[in-house]
């Protein structure tokens, strides 16, 4: 059954509505009952038509369109609940929640068909129309969230630690790229060599600056997706000071970005 993203943000919501207050058993039979609606979700995000802000036309013009774009492989997810618990009485007007969790995939596949028609500092064309698909394998996620609800308005992210292990890459292609099969076939290739060495310097430089600056990135973006009352910005001690401004932009612009993508 395939499903859009609307059933994955009710989904979330479901759970943090229901966890609100909740003893640590009961946290996990909801984790264990929500799990296996993973086994039938594919995640089918809307066509999206991006036209390259005229602001911009020094470096960059054109338009770029992406239709039957959707995200599988998440039928393949295994939960393995470590710990949860409830830090603070259920009487509190705000309760407390931790949850410590290894979750991983099999597989997880990005899908999009494509068209471009843009120009790099007006010299360099990028055209084509076909479709695109990248993908990774055996991917192992570690966290630990912590978490004050008591009504979903008042929900925030506390403090969150994610730790993201890939040990290989499933193989990605991209066709249609300036019309030119020869061309696609080489970029194809490109593609999956950059992602084996990716995926190398991440596995081996993980710890501690890019689980650190994951977590911090991922805290921020949550919250300011649910539109958390406390926002703390992204800080890690591995980062520049003149860095950190400039990933806080970077990471407001995905968040737009990805909220009219996927229609929230």
């Amino acid at each position: 059954m395939k499903c859009n993203i609307c059933l994955s943000v009710y989904l979330f919501v479901f759970f943090t509505e229901t966890v609100s207050g909740m003893d640590p058993d009961g946290i996990k039979l909801t984790l264990q009952e929500l799990i296996p609606m993973l086994k039938d979700l594919t995640l089918n995000i809307k066509d999206y038509k991006f036209k390259i802000p005229e602001t911009w036309n020094d470096y960059a013009a054109g338009t770029a369109e992406f239709q039957k774009n959707s995200i599988s492989g998440l039928e393949t997810a295994n939960l393995d609940l470590i710990e949860a618990n409830l830090l603070t009485p259920k009487k509190e007007k705000l309760t407390q929640n931790n949850i410590t969790f290894e979750l991983t995939f099999d597989k997880i596949v990005i899908f999009t068909d494509y068209k471009l028609d843009i120009a790099l500092l007006n010299t360099v064309p990028l055209y084509g129309s076909g479709t695109f698909s990248f993908g990774i394998a055996e991917v192992h996620i570690f966290s630990n969230v912590k978490f004050t609800d008591k009504h979903f308005r008042n929900m925030r992210l506390d403090d969150l630690i994610l730790k993201i292990r890939i040990k290989e890459y499933n193989e990605s292609y991209i066709t249609g790229f300036w019309n030119n099969d020869e061309v696609s076939n080489y970029i194809t290739t490109e593609i999956n060599l950059v992602s084996q060495f990716i995926i190398w310097i991440l596995n081996l430089l993980g710890e501690p600056c890019i689980d650190c600056v994951l977590s911090n990135s991922m805290e921020y973006i949550i919250n300011s997706v649910i539109d958390a009352k406390k926002i703390y910005p992204v800080y890690c001690s591995c980062i520049k000071e003149n860095w950190k401004e400039s990933l806080g932009g970077i990471l407001d612009g995905g968040i737009f970005f990805a909220k009219k993508m996927l229609g929230i």
